[in-house]
């Protein structure tokens, strides 16, 4: 095993450290993304040459102060071939309590919170929605209203996104990708039910003004126009299939493309707490779920298809073990 990389200033607490790492071969690039000592989550670039570990540092494309240093902070990052540019997720940074389902921060477009952001050379159109006194939209937006986007991969002009629930559904949602950007609803939805059924909340309303046609909504209006312009999940599993069991968080996956597989097209993620792994079949939008890859005490962090002969996917766990599994 060869060291290519070494980070400095990271910090290392519960959800910190180093993040994600997405390389560009065309430009001879790689970013990493990671929360450093001030509770800052940043990407760094680097370019190299042909060899990855000669590498210089050469800018810093993003910047977010943590307000809540330890929980949904996001900081998957990839390339995107659609946009021609790093795409990065960022957590709404709250933490799980009953303000999350009023929280504005994730449907906020002025903000960065709650979003997944193409970071350079891309302008995206999106709506101005904003909860404080900045009426200045961003405009890298590619999708907004998501709690704990952990993971997320970008397929032949598509979007898949696995955003972590609050207390009953986790959810994978998939989006056309294109030069508007799109809502995922949260808070105002988890998973297929409203925010405001789950906790029996009465009145319930967002302090967030929604501009639409040079015209400030109220909150009212605004939640309604929200409400239709949330996009549902593809598919959502629940925290509880039994009284006796419990599923904790989705663990975000890949994309298994074997022409030759029953699991072909099939969106592979697992659940963190029972190791479940569940497939969604993009064409038939079928859900096939396979028990736990291994009986060992182990965490899964990671998912990767690898369309090859010799296994179908590889797996990695929080305790540091790498397996191997051909699917059932």
């Amino acid at each position: 095993m060869r060291k290519i990389f070494t980070a400095q200033d990271i910090q290392t607490i519960q959800e910190t450290g180093l993040l994600s790492f997405a390389i560009n071969i065309q430009y001879d690039e790689f970013v990493v993304s990671y929360v450093n000592t001030n509770f800052k989550l940043v990407v760094d670039k680097y370019k190299f040459k042909e060899d990855i570990a000669d590498h210089i540092y050469t800018s810093q494309i993003f910047s977010q102060q943590l307000r809540e240093p330890y929980t949904h902070i996001g900081g998957n990052v990839i390339w995107s071939d659609y946009y021609n540019t790093y795409l990065l997720s960022v957590g709404d940074n709250q933490e799980a309590n009953a303000f999350s389902r009023i929280n504005p921060d994730p449907l906020d477009t002025s903000i960065q919170l709650g979003k997944i952001l193409a970071l350079e050379n891309a302008t995206i159109e999106s709506p101005l929605i904003y909860s404080k006194d900045i009426n200045e939209k961003l405009t890298n937006i590619v999708a907004y209203g998501l709690r704990s986007p952990w993971q997320f991969f970008e397929y032949n002009g598509y979007l898949a996104v696995f955003d972590v629930g609050l207390s009953i559904h986790e959810e994978l949602t998939i989006s056309k990708l294109s030069n508007k950007s799109v809502s995922h609803g949260w808070p105002i939805f988890e998973g297929g039910s409203k925010s405001e059924t789950i906790d029996s909340i009465e009145n319930y309303e967002i302090e967030i003004t929604y501009v639409l046609n040079n015209s400030k909504l109220n909150y009212k209006e605004s939640l309604i126009q929200l409400e239709s312009e949330s996009l549902m999940p593809n598919f959502f599993y629940s925290h509880f299939p039994t009284e006796n069991d419990y599923r904790g968080a989705i663990i975000g996956g890949d994309i298994i493309l074997d022409g030759n597989s029953v699991y072909d097209l099939n969106i592979v993620s697992s659940d963190i707490i029972t190791n479940e792994l569940f497939l969604y079949d993009i064409q038939d939008a079928s859900i096939k779920i396979v028990p736990p890859p291994t009986s060992d005490r182990a965490t899964i962090t990671n998912i990767r298809s690898l369309n090859n002969n010799f296994s179908d996917l590889v797996i990695g766990t929080f305790e540091g073990k790498v397996i191997f599994l051909n699917l059932p």
